[in-house]
């Protein structure tokens, strides 16, 4: 059950010289991806520890760049610079960035002792955050198609790191109130949010494929885990979650269509709001006791606050369409 990932962004054909130099001298899994669309997708659907980012891709896309869209995604990985062409600048955002190190193409025997040295130091980062948050979530379950009295294993949450404290689902915007040209509206709306922690479903989707966790039961004990990260006292500026609602007042009102037919002029205006979660990265572990074998992948978790986001939408007659962030409420 090897999860020794390396993400290897490279644009070349040389890629696959580097993938096979890891892998024929390492024990490691190289998922070689040659843009960023693909890179998020690796990042999406692998847990990975040792990043390799070329700095010059076509079209004019920057390896650090794509290593700050990776972060937020996947927040422990380590990233080395590999490149040829980095100016001095380039090289130094990369320090600024935090990267392990920085690798010259023309230096790649150097390569996988790098490498090497990079999976010791995350492991070793990942132990240390396993001693201080691991967390027992199932005693004990059968894997698929392994011998029932044989090997059993373990799942443990040994790692949680915040990736958005002010997360919104940009297909969950509500229309409360819509006006058109020439009229206007109140009314008095109660506001609520949802307390359900959400799941990432490709990871869930995959445990319950691959092993044979009672995923209901495991999603039940990882939420209660996340709900009591999150459920702190209101000294350390975090609420309880509990079920509330508050009641706002909305007003809109637009001007009448304009007589001069050739004008342009604000066609409708709409009220929306949005719950707010904090998004969290979960590292689990899978382990075997008997056998001594784990398997480490993430989960993102949605965790939901007491707060609503508020916006207005403007269509104007010809289409054009306008956003107005309204803030954010607490719903008390």
């Amino acid at each position: 059950m090897a999860s020794n990932n390396i993400l290897l962004l490279e644009d070349r054909d040389e890629g696959q010289r580097f993938k096979e130099l890891l892998e024929d001298t390492l024990n490691v899994n190289v998922i070689w991806v040659r843009n960023s669309n693909d890179a998020i997708k690796a990042v999406e659907e692998n847990y990975i520890k040792v990043a390799l980012l070329d700095q010059r891709l076509e079209p004019g896309e920057l390896g650090t760049e794509i290593f700050k869209k990776i972060r937020k995604i996947q927040h422990n990985f380590i990233p080395i610079m590999l490149t040829s062409r980095a100016r001095d600048e380039e090289v130094g955002e990369a320090i600024n960035l935090k990267y392990y190190k920085y690798v010259n193409k023309s230096d790649t025997e150097q390569l996988p002792d790098i490498v090497l040295n990079a999976l010791i130091q995350h492991n070793l980062d990942l132990a240390s955050s396993k001693v201080r948050v691991k967390k027992k979530l199932i005693h004990q379950f059968k894997r698929k198609g392994i011998n029932p009295f044989r090997a059993k294993y373990q799942v443990y949450l040994i790692s949680m790191y915040l990736l958005d404290d002010q997360f919104m689902f940009d297909d969950k915007w509500l229309e409360i109130l819509s006006v058109d040209a020439g009229k206007s509206i109140e009314k008095e709306h109660e506001m609520s949010f949802e307390n359900t922690v959400k799941f990432e479903n490709k990871t869930i989707t995959e445990l319950s494929n691959k092993y044979s966790i009672g995923i209901e039961i495991f999603s039940n004990k990882l939420k209660n885990e996340l709900s009591e990260k999150i459920s702190t006292d209101e000294h350390q500026g975090v609420t309880t979650i509990n079920k509330k609602s508050s009641k706002i007042k909305i007003a809109l009102s637009l001007p009448a269509i304009p007589p001069d037919v050739n004008q342009n002029y604000l066609a409708s205006k709409s009220f929306q709001t949005n719950q707010v979660y904090e998004k969290h990265l979960n590292i689990l572990e899978i382990l075997c006791p008997e056998c001594k074998l784990s398997e480490t992948i993430s989960l993102i978790t949605y965790n939901p606050l007491p707060k609503v986001a508020k916006r207005q939408v403007d269509i104007e007659r010809d289409g054009n369409k306008k956003i107005i962030d309204c803030g954010i409420v607490t719903i008390k």
